[in-house]
């Protein structure tokens, strides 16, 4: 029966659960609700209630907080949100003070596993847990085809999982009974079996098996059987902090394989190219000092096909879809870092920007000539930089030698003893050893591309027209000017908003910048190049650091920065901030790279439309 417990995620889930709460009058706590009030010596928020803490988000119809016996209670609709993890409940209270937690009516959904359980109440050591009337369940089905049940469980958190009356069904069949179930929750030694299905990979059996290498690194392999995608093999290895990195040094190494026997299902609605049936993964990270300033960072992601992570780890997917390919070595200290860097995409079914390899000087603001109360800041790079389009585009990829250097002086001045003004000026010299610029031009013959797709004689596609070598100039001065109004309310005191006094600074700023350059970037090769974002880019030096896509500019920003600010461990964090403003564009940038963007997107649909 230990083969058939997939329930490490439960212990995995409250523990989670857990730190949400533990944590709660340590960390800042955002809460919103369509009504809040105190009754009865209680703070209560009613009706909509959304709670923000860290990464996890909380939405209930009614919380309170009991500042006497600092429980705090969450009840209706209740639904926790964190780290890609959903939890969902009819209530739950827990205590600050006991860090004990009780919840009722509570289900857990990590992909791929399920459960839920009547109630769930913390018992005496920390971590550990008392469940009663579990389901455990692999099938994403809202009827589960098969589940355990446990009448009774207790779970100590990284140790151990004990099961009491246990019944495994499919449908609503018992086919087994177990009156008790041990299960070791040591992650560096053990064998699981996970078995399920899912329209994905159909039925599945997933093996896997964790043994130590060294006293402090670990393995894992994996044997997956699915009866949609075949068998996938799998090694997966951490160190350090390994997949949490919240330590100095880390690392991991990830491989699978898999012989996919259906490469060409696609459960989305969006077209997609062929997929070979032979996919894999491999991937390494890793960040290890050499002396205490001096560090290298590893990042290595080799992928069969554009979209192995869409189909077999689709939580990678949705934060990271085109993962990164570099080796760096950086030294650093507190006045300035100098980073050697190396880029290069190993996967050409998607575009990149490889840097071969390039050095970089980043500086950080510091006096000049001692007291004058002139201040300078500094940055430089030199290097070989490629944009490498996708083996499917219709864009030649291009090449070029760059070499940056840019130095600004500012002079922060304080008048009146409240209004804060920096005038600053910089100048930019930047080096290409060639330019170039795209137009849409029509084939004068059939072109065949990376993917062995043809485009047709006479089909407009873009082409590159080379340059040469150029220099260019940019100098920009800018203008900044704040003052800052503040009130305290001392009185304000609330556990449950997390408030310990309130002070409101309020900030009226202007920021005047000015940016003239000898070159119009659309005769650039763009590397370092403005993105498609719903944020504004910055206009202030060195915080642009569009380096390829400078261009004339005036602007004048206008805006007011709103700070409620609370104490939290003796110290003063920004429980609110609110930055409102607007832009007077006397001389709009266009960001050409942007145009080219929406212009190569245009020729390339325009051109692939003909080939229908």
């Amino acid at each position: 029966m230990k083969r058939l417990l997939p329930i490490l995620f439960l212990a995995l889930g409250l523990g989670s659960a857990q730190a949400q709460l533990s944590s709660f009058a340590t960390i800042p706590v955002e809460i919103n609700a369509d009504q809040t009030s105190f009754e009865s010596g209680l703070a209560v928020a009613k009706n909509n209630v959304v709670i923000h803490h860290g990464e996890t988000v909380v939405y209930c119809d009614y919380a309170q907080y009991n500042p006497d016996t600092h429980d705090v209670l969450v009840l209706g609709n209740v639904r926790i949100y964190r780290n890609g993890q959903l939890f969902t409940g009819d209530r739950a209270v827990y205590n600050l003070e006991t860090k004990k937690l009780t919840a009722a009516d509570f289900k857990a959904d990590i992909y791929p596993e399920a459960a839920e359980a009547d109630t769930i109440t913390s018992l005496g050591p920390p971590g550990a847990y008392r469940v009663t009337n579990g389901i455990f369940t692999t099938s994403d089905n809202s009827k589960p085809d098969y589940y355990l049940h446990a009448k009774g469980a207790r779970i100590y958190e990284g140790d151990r999982i004990i099961l009491t009356d246990v019944s495994v069904y499919v449908g609503r069949t018992p086919i087994m009974w177990y009156p008790y179930v041990y299960q070791s929750l040591n992650k560096n030694q053990g064998f699981t079996v996970i078995p399920g299905y899912t329209s994905e990979f159909g039925a599945y059996l997933r093996g896997k098996y964790t043994f130590p290498i060294t006293q402090d690194i670990g393995a894992t392999f994996n044997l997956d059987l699915m009866s949609k995608r075949g068998v996938g093999l799998g090694l997966k290895s951490i160190w350090g902090g390994g997949d949490t990195k919240d330590t100095t040094e880390w690392g991991r190494f990830r491989a699978y394989f898999v012989h996919d026997s259906d490469s060409s299902l696609n459960t989305t609605s969006l077209a997609r190219e062929t997929v070979p049936s032979q996919r894999y993964r491999i991937s390494l990270q890793d960040r290890t000092y050499l002396s205490e300033d001096i560090y290298s960072s590893i990042n290595i992601n080799k992928l069969s096909d554009a979209r192995f992570l869409q189909d077999f780890v689709p939580g990678e997917f949705r934060t990271d879809p085109n993962p990164d390919n570099m080796v760096s070595l950086t030294k650093w200290n507190e006045d300035y870092a100098i980073t050697l860097t190396g880029r290069k995409g190993l996967n050409n079914f998607f575009d990149s920007t490889d840097r071969l390899p390039e050095l970089a000087f980043d500086g950080k603001i510091r006096p000049l000539f001692g007291d004058s109360g002139l201040n300078y800041v500094a940055d430089a790079s030199v290097g070989e930089y490629r944009r490498s389009f996708a083996k499917d585009s219709l864009f030649p990829s291009y090449q070029t030698f760059r070499a940056d250097a840019f130095l600004q002086i500012e002079y922060p001045r304080t008048y009146f003893g409240w209004l804060s003004v920096v005038p600053s000026v910089g100048i930019r010299e930047t080096y290409y050893n060639s330019t170039g610029q795209f137009f849409e031009t029509p084939t004068t013959k059939d072109e065949t591309l990376g993917d062995g797709t043809t485009v047709a004689a006479g089909t407009n596609v873009p082409v590159l027209f080379k340059g040469g070598s150029t220099a260019r100039t940019v100098f920009n001065a800018d203008l900044q000017s704040s003052f800052k109004i503040s009130k305290a309310w001392e009185q304000v005191q609330s556990r449950s908003l997390g408030l310990d006094g309130l002070r409101n600074v309020i900030q009226p700023y202007f920021d005047l910048s000015y940016v003239v350059t000898s070159k119009n970037p659309n005769d650039l090769l763009q590397f370092d190049r403005i993105n498609p974002s719903t944020q504004r880019a910055p206009i202030d030096f060195p915080e642009f650091n569009s380096v390829d896509a400078i261009e004339n500019w005036a602007i004048l920003r206008l805006g007011v920065n709103n700070r409620f600010q609370t104490r939290r461990d003796n110290q003063t964090i920004n429980w609110l901030e609110i930055n409102t403003y607007f832009d007077i564009n006397f001389q709009r940038p266009q960001f050409e790279d942007l145009f080219l963007t929406r212009q190569l997107t245009t020729a390339t649909s325009s051109a692939k439309t003909a080939l229908r």
